[in-house]
């Protein structure tokens, strides 16, 4: 568990979070406008027929058996602590690149280039 902490925070720029796909995708624009620029407009202007594709019409809520079971399971739980990380790091980029209201961008404390050897 601790190396994939390790791998998450060392390795990726960013790791997303499906729940927070806008978010994501304004983290990108910030982060790699070169590659991204104009990708949360898009996002955005997707038409009506492709939004079932972002979310579930009609979910059947799981009995609280099947809810205990999964809960007691060795790998489900260490899924769980692995993806409360991810979130928690996401989390901390934004707050680290957002204001308080979440909707104006701090100026960018950082820039990537190509360095050569």
């Amino acid at each position: 568990m601790e190396q994939a902490k390790f791998n998450l925070v060392n390795h990726y720029l960013l790791v997303g979070i499906n729940e927070q796909m806008r978010k994501f995708i304004s983290l990108l624009e910030l982060l790699l406008p070169q590659f991204f620029d104009g990708a949360l407009e898009h996002f955005d202007t997707l038409d009506a027929k492709h939004a079932h594709l972002r979310s579930t019409k009609k979910k059947i809520p799981p009995l609280e058996s099947t809810l205990e079971r999964v809960r007691s399971d060795k790998i489900y739980t260490m899924e769980r602590e692995f993806y409360d990380f991810a979130v928690e790091q996401f989390e901390n980029v934004w707050k680290r690149t957002h204001d308080e209201s979440g909707e104006v961008f701090l100026p960018q404390q950082f820039h990537y280039e190509k360095i050569k050897p």
